[in-house]
């Protein structure tokens, strides 16, 4: 406690001591006419001014270094495309090449799956070339793209701001208001629930009526793109299954799609239009997995949807 006391004292006194020399250094300096003290207030100012420049400066530079990061985590912006890009601009050239048009039906394994999502946790990387370049593809006829870019449509339209009557607050809670003004800023959405299942599957079912049609007139070709169609967007367009209370009836659809590949399959590829597999042992192996990998996703949710029969 007395040790302390004298501490506090000593630091007192030296405090002391200190505004002592302080006010005899400014008693002793000379006297600066108001000139001077002018011309030292704008030198301190202009040097004010010049570091709050050279701060800024820096600033921006560590803004613009850290953007680059971020681009650089992205694999964009640091001059090299992507793997995705390597390979789509690979299958846009084989696709005129041929004169076709390219369905990628194969999917990276569970293991590269896995890889995949583990590396872009660490350092965003994407699939490699490989890997991408060992998925199955079928090159098709033209109207494939065309008979499914017409689908595609009138199902991205279902529970959409333009494809029905909204109340003044619908079923999701947002009122209309705030949609219009999401609408009006560029958002695109869609507020979808069961009653959107069915539209989505009588579209499913009109698409599957005309490649009926066809195979019922041997046009082999005409049947097969009016398939392929239809099965591409039941595997993209998965609401159809995913909410609906009428089983039946995604049951019906993906029996009909199964027949039906059950007769073309027998078809030879020129028959069906001269496809061209890559990736896969045939097309009708790519196909046959296709189609099985929409069986898989309706028996996990427990649909009864037999498994693909292989020619």
């Amino acid at each position: 406690m007395v040790a302390k006391g004298k501490a506090s004292a000593k630091r007192k006194q030296q405090k002391e001591e200190e505004v002592e020399e302080e006010v005899e250094k400014q008693v002793k300096a000379p006297k600066r006419s108001k000139k001077q003290e002018e011309e030292e207030h704008k030198a301190a100012e202009a040097a004010a001014a010049k570091a709050a420049a050279d701060e800024a400066e820096a600033s921006e530079e560590e803004d613009a270094e850290g953007e680059s990061d971020d681009e650089g985590e992205d694999g964009e912006g640091d001059g090299e495309p992507l793997n995705t890009d390597i390979f789509e601009a690979e299958l846009k050239q084989r696709e005129e090449e041929l004169g076709k048009h390219c369905m990628v039906v194969g999917a990276l394994d569970e293991e590269d799956e896995e890889e995949e999502e583990e590396d872009e946790d660490e350092d965003g990387k994407q699939p490699s070339l490989e890997q991408l370049r060992a998925l199955a593809r079928v090159f098709v006829p033209k109207k494939v793209e065309e008979y499914y870019a017409e689908l595609a449509v009138e199902l991205s339209k279902i529970g959409g701001s333009e494809s029905e009557e909204e109340d003044d607050e619908d079923e999701e809670g947002m009122d209309p208001a705030m949609k219009a003004m999401m609408a009006e800023a560029g958002f695109s959405f869609r507020m979808l629930n069961t009653r959107h299942s069915y539209p989505m599957q009588d579209l499913l079912k009109a698409s599957l009526a005309k490649a009926d049609k066809a195979i019922k007139s041997n046009k082999w070709e005409d049947g097969f793109c009016h398939w392929a169609a239809t099965v591409q967007a039941a595997r993209r367009e998965t609401h159809w299954f995913q909410d609906t209370d009428v089983p039946e009836v995604v049951e019906a659809i993906y029996e009909k799609l199964r027949t039906q590949w059950v007769k073309l399959q027998k078809r030879s590829d020129e028959e069906l239009g001269g496809l061209v597999v890559e990736g896969a042992a045939s097309s009708k192996e790519a196909f046959s997995a296709f189609l099985q990998a929409l069986a898989d996703e309706l028996q996990g949710m427990e649909y009864t949807a037999k498994d693909v029969v292989k020619s």
